[in-house]
């Protein structure tokens, strides 16, 4: 009896041991959630991805960093949440109660470890990118799964006995639900008064700042050449647009349409000359003073604030043509 009491102390010990592992993955798994879904506000904020030789900033501003209009950390964020809900769920319900009160905790998990693979293939086939707290995430979602899956096993689920009053129902379970989709509304709300502080501040900025940073920016022409892509006319527009962009890009692709339309309502003003940014060496990169796309240069200077209302008139309707 003694001896059966000593390994059942010892079940529980190692038990509350996985549980407070698991919860810690899941908090390192928010941790770094956030600070993805930062990157997608705050560009600044990728220098330190940049140290770990790593682009982060880059796989968060592509296209596949953004699904159904809100940004895919967002959604990681809510989820870690949600599972930690439904952790202290599970563990309020004992790891001996029934198989069903893991079912959530699982499915989640799984569905998690599925978008994880997803999004490997996507930074590895598609992008050609590296984001290194990407990958931190989607070890946490593998090893969170593997340590979930050995607890259910350990503790063979039969059906509780033992103080069957502590299930906590439906509740229990709709609680960490709410808790996901209250983050997720919250963060996302926040996101969408910072992209309009930003906007507002960025019309409140001096015009005359950029076209001094403009002004005193080196010259570095840059030729046109077979990979490149021209929209209008060289040999007619008086000023060169020079847009160095990344595959999967959405600021690129947002840059791309704003200039392109420059270039069809000012023809005879400028052209726009796209070049890719894996076109370029590290040695020229750096000459060149680009650390990430999209990067816009004006008859050879580096622009920027190229996207500050009023910036181009100088080169398109106050050109003179």
């Amino acid at each position: 009896m003694a001896q059966n009491m000593s390994a059942h102390h010892k079940m529980r010990g190692r038990g509350s041991k996985q549980f407070l592992l698991l919860a810690l993955l899941y908090g390192v798994g928010a941790v770094l959630s956030l600070y993805l879904f930062w990157l997608s506000l705050d560009k600044d904020g990728g220098k330190f991805c940049e140290l770990l030789q790593s682009n982060c900033l880059s796989v968060i501003a592509s296209d596949f960093g953004v699904l159904w209009g809100f940004p895919v950390a967002g959604y990681g964020t809510a989820y870690f949440f949600m599972q930690l809900g439904l952790l202290f769920t599970v563990r309020r319900n004992r790891p001996s109660g029934d198989w069903r009160t893991w079912v959530p905790l699982l499915s989640g998990n799984l569905l998690a470890v599925a978008a994880s693979l997803s999004f490997i293939y996507v930074m590895r086939v598609l992008l050609k990118d590296e984001c290194i707290f990407c990958y931190a995430v989607h070890i946490v979602n593998v090893l969170s799964l593997a340590l979930l899956f050995t607890m259910f096993l350990q503790n063979n689920p039969r059906g509780s006995e033992e103080d069957p009053g502590r299930n906590a129902g439906g509740w229990g379970y709709a609680m960490p639900l709410l808790l996901a989709l209250t983050i997720f509304l919250g963060i996302n709300l926040f996101a969408t008064q910072k992209q309009l502080m930003a906007e507002q501040k960025k019309l409140g900025t001096n015009l005359n700042y950029f076209q001094y940073l403009y002004r005193n920016s080196p010259l570095h022409p840059i030729p046109i050449t077979a990979n490149d892509q021209v929209v209008g006319d060289p040999d007619v527009a008086i000023h060169q647009i020079v847009l160095v962009f990344k595959d999967g890009c959405r600021h690129c692709l947002a840059a791309k349409e704003k200039l392109a339309e420059e270039v069809q309502d000012y023809p005879e003003g400028v052209y726009l000359v796209l070049k890719n940014f894996r076109n370029f060496s590290a040695e020229e990169l750096d000459k060149l003073g680009i650390s990430r796309a999209p990067a816009v240069f004006i008859n050879g200077k580096k622009a920027e604030g190229w996207d500050v209302p009023g910036f181009l008139d100088e080169f398109t309707a106050g050109c003179g043509c």
